[in-house]
Order: structure tokens, then sequence, then C-alpha cells
């Protein structure tokens, strides 16, 4: 998106309940709440060294090689980043398709910008969350270093066929 090269580091998934995100977020991240299937809520948070490597690959064209200065992301932030959320969605359905534990992954894409983490615990379900957290370098050269958290709901139960019954004589 935007002609923004990166480069990954390290990919971690883990699992976390809904107390614990917040303590996992990066510092002043950009949260963006992302939809699934069945009005599922999730959230994708970016570190600011991705958020300004985005904001100067469509501002400038290229990442600079100075360090990102950590601020609180705006509204704009989050619409210039909307792309770019669904984008990494749409490449971790594909890439996780089919792998056990990842079903529910599938169909999210960015809904809203968020510019507060504290009303995350309102918005989210009292559920278990799969984590993916990708630590990588942006830019050609890779200049910059970034990490990016997606925070997606487990997938929700499958309903079992009914246990066939005998029949009565």
């Amino acid at each position: 998106i935007h002609g923004l090269a990166v480069f990954f580091d390290k990919v971690n998934t883990g699992h976390a309940e809904l107390a614990e995100i917040p303590e996992l977020l990066p510092e002043q991240p950009l949260i963006s709440v992302v939809e699934g299937p069945g009005d599922r809520l999730g959230a994708v948070a970016m570190d600011s060294g991705l958020l300004t490597s985005l904001i100067e690959m469509q501002a400038l064209g290229r990442v600079s090689a100075r360090p990102a200065v950590a601020r609180r992301p705006t509204r704009t932030d989050g619409a210039i980043c909307a792309d770019f959320v669904s984008a990494c969605l749409a490449e971790l359905e594909a890439e996780l398709a089919g792998q056990p534990g990842f079903e529910g992954v599938s169909g999210f894409r960015y809904a809203s910008f968020l510019d507060d983490p504290r009303p995350l615990a309102l918005m989210l379900e009292e559920t278990s969350y799969r984590l993916v957290t990708v630590t990588l370098r942006a830019g050609d050269a890779g200049e910059r270093d970034g990490t990016l958290l997606l925070i997606l709901p487990h997938a929700p139960p499958r309903a079992s066929a009914p246990a066939p019954t005998a029949d009565a004589p």
C-alpha cells in the first residue's frame, strides 16, 4: 500500500483475554477497530515507527532515516492507514487459510479509528483473542523499525450436529 516496502523481522502468535489487551499495546498506538463476519470486532494497533513510515510514503514517496517522533495519532492518521490495515488483514487471511487455530481470522476489514485505547474494553466482546505481533522494518532499505499488533476474536464455536437418536420401538 502506498508503495511501502516492509521487511518482516519476526512474527509471533498468541492468545490474550480482553483484560490483557491494553498491556500489550505499543506506546501511543494508532488503533484501528476492525469488523468481521457476524459483526465481530477486533483491533489493529501500530506503533509510531510504522505510522510515520506510512505517512512519509504517502506524503513524500519515501521513508526517511530520521527516527519516528512518538505522538498521539489523529483521525487523519487513521484514514491514511485504513487501506494498509485492510490489506494486512487480507494478507493474514490468505496466508493462514486452512491453518489449525486460525479459522476465525477471515473476513476482517477496517471499520473505524479509535483515538484512545480505553474504550476497547467496552467495545470488544469478553472473549479470548488471537494475537499476531509483527516486528518489521519499513522503507526500501529498512530505514525504520515498526510494530503491528493484530487482535482478532477466536472463531465462534461451530454448532455441532445433534447426536443421532435410536428409533423408539
